[in-house]
């Protein structure tokens, strides 16, 4: 049985793809550890709406590695769809999948790959749909997040929204 460890940080949506990533590897029969163990893979649900959001994506880059160098690492997020050369930076040449925020419903496949999973970075700009992803259980919470809608159409000046999630979209 694959031990599988998952860091979320930042937004609601991550939280609610997080739980969305815990769900689907639970029924595929891997066990879900603490992510400050030692695990077969480690899946990161980075952000990049602040620059110390960044930096705690890439502290949790690091700190997976150091705990097990073996281990396979699944970066996704907002910081993994904008900064892929910086995680490839990181990780050096361990074994590392990156997963766009288009594509995060690939996650499980991800995981249970036995090989390297190679998948290309989406341009979230011309993504129309929403990636859907099932929850059937939100640990650790009295409420669950449902997710409507992801992304956004204003493009302020001040805000990477539009660029790591894409143009707004609705279920």
């Amino acid at each position: 049985m694959r031990k599988i460890a998952i860091a979320t940080l930042g937004c609601k949506v991550n939280q609610f793809e997080s739980a969305s990533f815990s769900s689907s590897l639970t029924r595929a029969g891997c066990e879900v550890v603490p992510f400050a163990g030692r695990a077969d893979i480690y899946v990161i649900n980075t952000c990049a709406v602040t620059g110390r959001a960044g930096q705690q994506s890439r502290q949790l880059i690091r700190r997976a590695m150091k705990t097990n160098p073996a281990a396979r690492l699944i970066i996704t997020g907002c910081y993994a769809q904008t900064a892929s050369r910086d995680i490839m930076e990181i990780t050096d040449s361990r074994s590392v999948c990156i997963v766009g925020n288009g594509n995060k419903d690939q996650v499980l496949d991800a995981a249970l790959a036995e090989n390297e999973y190679d998948l290309p970075l989406s341009d979230i700009g011309v993504k129309r749909e929403i990636c859907r992803l099932p929850v059937r259980r939100f640990n650790g919470r009295t409420r669950a997040f449902l997710r409507i809608q992801d992304g956004c159409n204003n493009f302020c000046s001040y805000c990477i929204v539009p660029h790591t999630r894409g143009r707004s979209r609705s279920l």
